[in-house]
This record gives C-alpha cells, sequence and structure tokens, in this order.
C-alpha cells in the first residue's frame, strides 16, 4: 500500500516514515520547505533521505513542496495562537493531494502525544479533521527514548540532531486546546484549498 510521510528534519518525523516502510507502505517522503521560516527540513532531507532509502525496497523518491506562502497567510491573517494548528493541517492537505496523485491511501506524520503544544489529545483531533485520508501515526505508542534508539539504529539520528533552528512563525503562546470552530472562522480569512493546490503544483520530485 502507498502513502506520503511527512518528513522533517527533526528526530521523530523519520522514524515514523521507517516504522510504515517496515509495515509494508510503499513510503513517499513528504518535505515541507519553510523558505525564510526555517530552512531545517530542507538542509537535512537529501541525508535523512539518504538513510531511509537504505531500509526500502525498489524505487525510492521524495517530494519538496513549498510552504512558505500558507506560513504568510497565517501569520498575517489569522491570530497568532493557532498558527501551528493551521500549519499542520496545510501540510496534511498538501500530503493528501499528493498521495492522491501516487496513488496513496493514507498519510503518516511523526507526532507525539504532548511533545509540543499543538500535539496535545485535543488539537491532534482538530489537526486530522483536514484530512481525507487516514492519518497513521505510528510513534504515539512509543515514548522519547524508544524513538531515539530507533533513529539511531536507521542512521538518522545524528543528522537529526545537527543545529536545530527554530521555526520563525511559531508563537510565543500557541494554544493548546484549540477549538474547530476557530479554526474553521480563521481559515475562512483565507483560501486553503487554492494554497494546498499551489503548494503540490509547485512541489518538485526528487530521486534518490
Amino acid at each position: 500500500m502507498k502513502c506520503v510521510a511527512l518528513v522533517s528534519g527533526g528526530i521523530d518525523s523519520p522514524v515514523a516514515a521507517y516504522l510504515a516502510m517496515r509495515c509494508n507502505f510503499r513510503v513517499t517522503p513528504l518535505v515541507m520547505d519553510n523558505d525564510s521560516f526555517s530552512q531545517e527540513s530542507v538542509r537535512k532531507a537529501g541525508a535523512i533521505m539518504g538513510a531511509l532509502k537504505k531500509h526500502g525496497k525498489g524505487e525510492f523518491h521524495y517530494v519538496i513542496a513549498p510552504h512558505y506562502k500558507s506560513l504568510q497567510e497565517f501569520v498575517s491573517e489569522c491570530p497568532r495562537k493557532l498558527t501551528c494548528i493551521l500549519c499542520k493541517r496545510m501540510m496534511l492537505r498538501v500530503a493528501c493531494r499528493l498521495a492522491e496523485k501516487e496513488g496513496g491511501k493514507a498519510v503518516v506524520t511523526g507526532e507525539t502525544l504532548g511533545s509540543k503544544a499543538s500535539q496535545t489529545l485535543k488539537n491532534l483531533g482538530v489537526v486530522s479533521q483536514a484530512s481525507n485520508l487516514p492519518v497513521v501515526r505510528p510513534l504515539l505508542a512509543l515514548n522519547k527514548e524508544e524513538i531515539e534508539k530507533i533513529a539511531r539504529r536507521i542512521g538518522t539520528f545524528n543528522i537529526s540532531s545537527r543545529g536545530g533552528e527554530h521555526c520563525k512563525a511559531v508563537p510565543e503562546g500557541p494554544s493548546t486546546k484549540a477549538n474547530l470552530e476557530d479554526v474553521f472562522e480563521a481559515e475562512r480569512n483565507i483560501d486553503v484549498d487554492a494554497l494546498a493546490d499551489w503548494a503540490v503544483e509547485n512541489s518538485r520530485k526528487v530521486n534518490l
């Protein structure tokens, strides 16, 4: 079964992609390019994907999609406390569109419960609502030590641990219990479908 896995430059998401591969998913990693807000994911993508490729079978490629346009809209047009929620919802929309293009049946994420403000149980439900495909979160059953142990074994830990940078779009006081109606109201200020379509149309495939 094919799926799209959202992969950043952090420790967790490459492990989630690997675990999906172990479950016989044919994984297409998707890297979101935040441009001026943060270049960590794009900068580390090649090395992380090279490590993941060793654990896959057959052809392996990943996709880089621009995300900065959406972030600009969230920061300028929406309540700042919802930025991270809106960001994750948009990434899911882009992943779903890419999955549909590639015949994928699910989206895989590296989210872990409670590790960030946007990853509380309440917020995970609000984020998931934006997806029209099943969202697979293989790390929810693991703690940080277990995730790091897998990352070391598959060769992504040292890459992910190199000098991370803080995303400039993250607000000082992110919402930990976002209300879905408030999110809908914020998204009415922007054209989320047009932004998601633009990101997919301007994405690029990288073969390894």
